[in-house]
């Protein structure tokens, strides 16, 4: 949808971050940075979609008004060529923003609930205390592989090793290695 409506707008070239938009590394965005030059404009999708911070939107923003390139947001109908459009632009930022702190904050409280309430978090576990048990046999006492107990309880090798916090190097586990329930694996 974002990519559609940027070609939409004839924008070429057009640069996709796959990265998380919380990721500081956004190389896409240094690589877009680069390719402007004076009289060109910076088009996105969303403003939310250049940056997560007002400040990092603050600094990318006089970046471009630096070497005389516009900003402008499809979604938002933003325009920084214009006296108006930058105030507007500040002003969806600090909205933005806001609204990413709110979801933030709601999501872990909903979080804390959850537990409170009894509620397991993540994943199952994909091996009970009794096959933890009987892994734990197998690695100490039957000197079997880690890859043999993962394939004898149809796991990956890595739920074992988690399981008993094994350093891959390693194919015996210590009798104080076993995780505790509160882990998932």
């Amino acid at each position: 949808m974002q990519i559609d409506a940027l070609e939409n707008q004839g924008c070429d070239p057009i640069f996709v971050e796959s990265a998380s938009g919380r990721n500081l590394a956004r190389p896409k965005l240094e690589a877009a940075l680069e390719a402007l030059r004076p009289g060109d404009t910076l088009v996105v999708w969303r403003l939310s979609r250049l940056a997560r911070s007002v400040k990092h939107i603050i600094a990318v923003s006089d970046f471009l008004q630096a070497h005389q390139i516009g900003l402008k947001v499809l979604d938002q109908a933003i325009d920084t060529t214009t006296p108006a459009g930058r105030l507007f632009f500040h002003i969806i930022a600090a909205f933005d923003e806001f609204q990413r702190e709110i979801i933030a904050e709601n999501t872990v409280a909903g979080l804390k609930a959850a537990q409170q309430r009894g509620k397991t978090l993540g994943r199952p576990r994909k091996l009970d205390e009794a096959q933890i048990g009987a892994a734990l046999e197998m690695l100490t006492f039957q000197e079997m592989s880690v890859e043999d107990v993962a394939a004898y309880f149809g796991v990956s090798h890595m739920t074992v090793r988690r399981n008993f916090l094994l350093d891959k190097k390693r194919d015996a586990a210590p009798s104080w290695a076993v995780s505790s329930n509160t882990e998932k694996g």
